[in-house]
């Protein structure tokens, strides 16, 4: 069966077989998603724990994804307190910074568990449910955001498309996604493509659990333009080392990664502020 890639349309993506999933690579825009056959399970992954523990950001003022991301705010909209929504909630303490600089701020999260980790104030915000079952709440928002939460949608543009009617006059998206243009993916794939015995199991690791993308910034740059959405800005980083691990070692690891990914001029995270292009031309 022929295949054509779902962001930039490139014929004949090369398939990576793993039993019941695959993994498709595009040669044109680089983008990376995975299928499952029916009645598939992902393997559980350990060390979600820390990561969602609010631990791992103890300080949301001077965490630097959110003053990176409060500081675009300002530069767009200036001292204005806004309505933020936030898609994929995970511990809440996103909402919680929001909170603090005294916005309004909801959010959806899919997973029931993960109330554990918010405060009573934060989880009084949070609507438990899969975004595709969240109904219109009768309110518009300045900003939506999707924190490490869009490659885990199928078709995360028809979930964007769905939102746009959320999103205010003047509002904006900002996507924070992973980026398959860092070192460890490039080693991953270099060791599929010399067949490494161990290559497939590390290719394996570039996605997370249940995730189904992991982006290209050319293939999110397509996509942004066929759905009718203009990007204002976007930029490669990595996620601070401390939200990775508690182990000095491995943060010293994780640093030396980092530290080739700034020689490369990449990073294995990438960011996405877009707005509104306006509703796309109807069919003649």
């Amino acid at each position: 069966m022929s295949r054509t890639c779902p962001c930039c349309g490139q014929e004949g993506p090369r398939e990576i077989p793993f039993g019941q999933a695959q993994i498709w690579v595009c040669p044109g825009c680089s983008v990376q998603w995975r299928t499952y056959d029916a009645g598939f399970v992902d393997d559980p992954v350990t060390g979600d724990e820390f990561y969602l523990s609010p631990q791992s950001i103890p300080d949301p003022a001077s965490y630097p994804p959110f003053r990176d991301f409060f500081r675009f705010l300002k530069s767009r909209f200036g001292e204005k307190k806004l309505k933020i929504l936030d898609v994929g909630a995970g511990n809440g303490v996103f909402l919680q910074a929001c909170l603090a600089q005294g916005h309004e701020a909801w959010g959806i999260e899919p997973y029931e568990e993960n109330r554990r980790y918010m405060s009573d104030e934060v989880a009084a915000r949070v609507t438990f449910a899969p975004l595709e079952e969240v109904r219109d709440w009768g309110r518009t928002y300045e900003v939506i955001t999707f924190w490490d939460s869009l490659m885990y949608f199928p078709d995360p543009f028809a979930e964007l498309e769905r939102l746009r009617p959320w999103l205010s006059e003047a509002g904006i998206l900002h996507l924070r996604t992973n980026n398959n243009d860092d070192l460890y993916n490039r080693l991953a794939g270099l060791a599929v493509a010399t067949r490494r015995p161990w290559g497939k199991q590390f290719f394996w690791g570039c996605f997370g659990r249940n995730m189904f993308w992991n982006f290209s910034v050319p293939g999110m740059l397509a996509m942004i333009q066929t759905n009718h959405w203009q990007l204002l800005h976007h930029q490669k980083e990595d996620t601070p080392a401390d939200r990775l691990t508690q182990s000095l070692a491995l943060k010293l690891a994780i640093l030396g990664v980092y530290g080739v990914n700034r020689l490369l001029g990449t990073g294995k995270v990438a960011t996405y502020y877009l707005c509104p292009q306006g509703p796309p031309p109807l069919a003649q």
